[in-house]
C-alpha cells in the first residue's frame, strides 16, 4: 500500500507507516468514516474509493472534521433557540392569562357603576374611563394570547359558510362614531357576487376590524377611506381598504407584518399598541387559505390593504347567485403590509370582549385545530 503526505497527516502517522502496510489498515470504503488517530484526536473523513482494475483501490480522503463540528454547534444553537422560543411563548401565554383574569371583575364593576341611576357626572365619567382603559388592556392581552396560540399551533377555528360582506358591513357600522369624530369621508362599495367563504366568522371580522381601524387611525382628520369588495376571479373574494393617510416608506414594507413591528416609531409611538394587529391578521387570513397584501405610493400618500379569500357556495349568501363556487385554493404566500411607519394594532375601541374571546356572530364552534403558517 502507498499513501501521500496529506493522507498521512490526516491519519496522524508518519508517511513511512503506510508504505508497504496491508491495505486493510487504510480506510478504503466509500462514504464517511470516523477514527481516532494515534495521538488520541478524533477525526471524520469522507472517503471516495475507486477500483483501478488491477486489483488496487484508490482511496481519496477529505477531512470534514471541522465542518461536522460546526454543524453540531449549529444544531445545538438551533435547539437552544427553539427551547428559548418555546419558553417565551409559554411565558407570554401564562402572563397573558394571569394579567387578564382580574380584568373581568374590574370591567364588570365599572360598567355596573356607570349604569347606576342618579350617579354624579364626575363619578360616571370616572367609571367610563376605567371601563374604557380596561377594555384597551384586554385587547392588548388578547393579541398576545392570539399570537402565542397561532405560533404554537393551538389556534382553533370554526368552519362554516360566512358572508364576508356582512362581516365587513358590521365593522363599518361599529366604527361609525370614530369616523364621524375625525370627519372622515368613507365610501363603501360591495360588489362581490360570490361573497360566501368558509371559515370562522369572528376571526374574519377581527381581520376586517384591524384593517379598517388602521385606516381610521392613520388617516388625518378630513381624509378619505374607501372600502370595496369584488370577485377578481371565479372563486376569489377580495376586500380592499384604501386610505389617504400617512402611507408607507418602502423600507418598512418587508417587515411590517412581523410581530411587535411598529415601523417608523417616531411617527407611531404616541398611538400606543404592541404592533401585533397586522401580524395576527395576516396569520388568520393565511389559516383561511387566503392572502393579505399591501401597497403604497410612499410616505403621506396613503396605503391600500387587500384581503383575498377563496369563496364557498354562492347560493348560501342571502341574495347571492345560485351555483357552486370554486374549491378553496391552497394558502397563498404572505405579503407585505401598509402604513408608512404605521404600527399594527387597532386604533380605536373594539366591542368589549374581556371574556369570552369573540367579536360577533353565532357562538363559536370548536373544530379542527389548525397549525401555524410557515414563517415568512
Amino acid at each position: 500500500m502507498a499513501a501521500n503526505q496529506a493522507a498521512a497527516d490526516l491519519l496522524g502517522a508518519p508517511l513511512e507507516r503506510w508504505l508497504g502496510a496491508p491495505a486493510g489498515e487504510f480506510p478504503a470504503a466509500g462514504g464517511e468514516v470516523s477514527f481516532v488517530r494515534p495521538d488520541g484526536a478524533s477525526r471524520v473523513a469522507e472517503v471516495a474509493a475507486v477500483a483501478l482494475g488491477d486489483g488496487r483501490v484508490l482511496s481519496v480522503l477529505r477531512d470534514v472534521t471541522d465542518r461536522r463540528h460546526a454543524e453540531a454547534r449549529q444544531r445545538e444553537r438551533v435547539a437552544r433557540l427553539d427551547a428559548a422560543s418555546r419558553a417565551k411563548d409559554q411565558f407570554l401565554a401564562v402572563l397573558s392569562h394571569e394579567l387578564r383574569t382580574p380584568l373581568t371583575p374590574i370591567l364588570t364593576l365599572a360598567q355596573l357603576i356607570e349604569r347606576a341611576p342618579d350617579l354624579p357626572p364626575a363619578v360616571r365619567h370616572a367609571a367610563a374611563t376605567i371601563s374604557r382603559n380596561v377594555q384597551l388592556e384586554a385587547q392588548l392581552i388578547d393579541d398576545l394570547l392570539d399570537l402565542t396560540r397561532i405560533t404554537r399551533g393551538q389556534m382553533e377555528l370554526s368552519s362554516a359558510p360566512v358572508d364576508a360582506e356582512d362581516q365587513l358591513r358590521q365593522v363599518v357600522e361599529m366604527c361609525a362614531a370614530e369616523v364621524q369624530a375625525k370627519g372622515l369621508t368613507v365610501e363603501v362599495s360591495c360588489g362581490a357576487a360570490q361573497r360566501v367563504v368558509r371559515g370562522d366568522a369572528a376571526r374574519l371580522q377581527q381581520v376586517f376590524w384591524n384593517l379598517y381601524c388602521n385606516a381610521i387611525k392613520f388617516t388625518p382628520a378630513g381624509g378619505r377611506i374607501t372600502v370595496r369588495t369584488r370577485n377578481t376571479a371565479a372563486g376569489v373574494f377580495e376586500a380592499r381598504f384604501a386610505d389617504s393617510g400617512i402611507g408607507i416608506a418602502p423600507a418598512d414594507l418587508p417587515r411590517l407584518f412581523d410581530p411587535f413591528e411598529q415601523g417608523a416609531r417616531e411617527r407611531t409611538r404616541h398611538l400606543g399598541g404592541l404592533g401585533l394587529g397586522l401580524a395576527i391578521s395576516r396569520m388568520l387570513v393565511d389559516l383561511h387559505g387566503g392572502g393579505l397584501t399591501a401597497e403604497s405610493p410612499g410616505v403621506d400618500l396613503g396605503a391600500t390593504f387587500t384581503v383575498t379569500l377563496p369563496t364557498e357556495v354562492a347560493a348560501a349568501a342571502p341574495g347571492g347567485p345560485a351555483g357552486p363556487e370554486a374549491v378553496p385554493a391552497a394558502p397563498r404566500p404572505r405579503a407585505e403590509a401598509a402604513g408608512a411607519g404605521r404600527e399594527k394594532d387597532r386604533p380605536t375601541r373594539r366591542p368589549p370582549r374581556v371574556r369570552p374571546r369573540r367579536i360577533s356572530g353565532p357562538p363559536r364552534r370548536r373544530s379542527a385545530r389548525v397549525g401555524p403558517p410557515q414563517a415568512s
